[in-house]
């Protein structure tokens, strides 16, 4: 399922724009279904198995709802007696591929109540969020670090609390490497 958003827009998409991006869907509560979900002219489509599964005029907000649960990575459609799901949240996914979903679900929603956006759909306060919890991450294996040197400079300590403690400075300070690398890709402004 692929998530890339294709505009022909600016900076901001609205109802005139047109943007796709690949969803999960089903009837009722289940979103199993791949498929791609387009808004194009005014006109949101879900198409599946290369068959229009529905298609209906934007903005039309008594036919949405957008579950609290969900926060913004699935909406349902009521068309007459007809109920579909649809999902942005890739099965499994975590870290960064369930960031990217709660942005394109925000920027969808955003889309097909008509109003541009401002950061392209991204939720402000989720980025805040996801900054400290890396600057955390970060802040830890540190802490893992000095525990690893403790325990290899301990004058009591014999061979093995030695080793130990240098494989645990060493792998901590490796997964600090690895948290820093991470949130420098996180932090770079993104192109639209």
């Amino acid at each position: 399922m692929s998530n890339a958003c294709v505009c022909e827009c600016q900076n901001s998409h609205g109802i005139g724009d047109t943007i796709e991006d690949g969803v999960r869907w089903g009837r009722g509560l289940t979103a199993l279904r791949p498929g791609i979900l387009k808004l194009e002219k005014g006109r949101l489509s879900l198409v599946s198995d290369g068959r229009e599964v529905f298609g209906v005029a934007v903005p039309a907000s008594r036919l949405f709802s957008w579950p609290w649960y969900g926060m913004n990575t699935s909406f349902r459609v009521r068309l007459g007696e007809q109920k579909y799901s649809v999902s942005f949240m890739p099965p499994g996914a975590r870290g960064s591929r369930y960031q990217a979903a709660l942005n394109t679900g925000a920027r969808w929603k955003k889309a097909i109540e008509g109003e541009a956006h401002a950061d392209r759909g991204r939720r402000s306060w989720i980025g805040k969020v996801s900054i400290a919890t890396w600057l955390l991450w970060i802040l830890l294996a540190f802490m893992g670090a000095v525990i690893g040197l403790a325990l290899l400079a301990s004058p009591g300590g014999g061979p093995l609390t030695r080793v130990s403690g240098g494989m645990i400075m060493v792998l901590s300070l490796v997964r600090a490497w690895m948290r820093i690398r991470d949130f420098r890709r996180l932090a770079k402004p993104r192109s639209v």
